[in-house]
């Protein structure tokens, strides 16, 4: 591992492992990782950085029924409260928005999800 700082008392870490549940603090101290689940590597830092990649976006619809309509019609959206769309595949957001822009469908935001540390753990370990 290739340390950063950053850890009240640790000063610079040159080489060695870090062991740690608080994610954040891998996050702000590791330029290296892998996920271990169950005693196993189940992925490496250049795996976890891909996935970091896949930009996710959050919709908000302006009426309940159009946000129904597209989890209904789109399969790979998730529900996010009455209005709310999460999309986490980046490369259906195209076609998403052609299909609001086509039937005229109006949503009040869109904003850019930033993917944490801590998230990819839980989908990579499928929790």
């Amino acid at each position: 591992m290739q340390g950063r700082g950053g850890l009240p008392g640790c000063g610079s870490i040159e080489g060695g492992a870090f062991s740690t549940h608080i994610l954040s603090d891998v996050e702000r101290v590791c330029d290296e990782l892998a996920v271990l689940n169950e005693g196993k590597i189940v992925r490496t830092m250049d795996e976890v950085w891909r996935m970091c990649r896949s930009a996710a976006f959050v919709l908000e619809m302006e009426r309940s029924r159009d946000a129904a309509l597209l989890l209904e019609k789109f399969l790979f959206l998730q529900a996010q409260g009455r209005h709310g769309l999460l999309l986490k595949d980046a490369e259906r957001l195209s076609e998403l928005l052609h299909f609001i822009a086509d039937r005229g469908l109006s949503f009040l935001r869109m904003e850019r999800q930033e993917t944490v540390l801590e998230d990819l753990f839980l989908e990579v370990i499928g929790k």
